[in-house]
């Protein structure tokens, strides 16, 4: 019989296993009788994410409840994937001048599509918009290869860094712990207010909502952390800190 609720343990604390075909609250009732059995293996234990299962805002919050009853710390309920030669995860269908400010250039705005959703209506950009879940994130830890891509309905947060030939399209913002090299594209439903952060921005190809962006042949970037959005119709770039 196959296990619904598993704990892994890393060297920076644990990662929550869940199985996405079980109701949730046969799982929430699965990580009781888990809890139960090892308090006190779990007491001050820190829990840094969740793999198999995305959960949303009501089911992390009964999870954290739960946690907090015993002892349990939860730093992050985000979905994780972990890359690697042998990842088996699904197919993730998946500009400067000063280190002040810099305007990527050029920037051409790209035509909006309408977004079909799982019933198969159609959505407007502003209403796809509207449904993302503000707390939902994709944490990915490792390095994005070329010919890698991910796309979720939500944050994604990378880990590693992005090679050329990579992309990553989310519909909130993107934040690379590590250089951007590849192709990255927030607020791909539409949400101009999305950003891009990385420890390094050199990117293939940037868009922000419908904006599309280049940067210039021979620019470098500066060794600094920094954030891209939109400012009164452009793609800046300026220093995360």
């Amino acid at each position: 019989m196959k296990t619904k609720v598993e704990f892994k343990g890393t060297k920076d604390g644990i990662i929550l296993q869940m199985d996405p075909e079980c109701e949730f609250e046969e799982l929430l009732e699965g990580l009781h009788e888990k809890i139960i059995q090892g308090k006190n293996f779990f007491s001050g234990a820190t829990v840094l994410g969740v793999e198999g299962r995305t959960l949303n805002r009501r089911e992390k919050e009964e999870i954290e409840k739960l946690f907090s009853a015993s002892g349990i710390k939860a730093s992050r309920l985000d979905f994780i994937e972990r890359l690697g030669h042998n990842s088996s995860s699904e197919k993730i269908k998946t500009e400067k001048t000063n280190p002040e400010k810099r305007e990527i250039i050029p920037a051409e705005a790209v035509p909006k599509k309408d977004v079909i959703n799982a019933s198969g209506a159609v959505q407007t950009n502003a209403e796809a918009v509207g449904q993302r879940r503000e707390d939902q994130a994709k944490i990915v830890f490792g390095t994005l290869r070329s010919g890698r891509s991910i796309t979720y309905a939500g944050h994604v947060i990378v880990v590693g860094d992005v090679n050329p030939g990579a992309e990553i399209v989310a519909e909130g913002h993107i934040v690379v712990m590590g250089i951007l090299r590849g192709v990255a594209h927030a607020g791909s439903a539409g949400d101009t207010t999305a950003t891009i952060t990385a420890f390094k921005l050199n990117p293939t190809q940037l868009r922000i909502g419908a904006l599309i962006t280049r940067p210039p042949e021979g620019g470098q970037a500066p060794d600094i952390p920094e954030i891209a959005r939109i400012r009164d119709g452009n793609i800046m770039i300026e220093p995360y800190l």
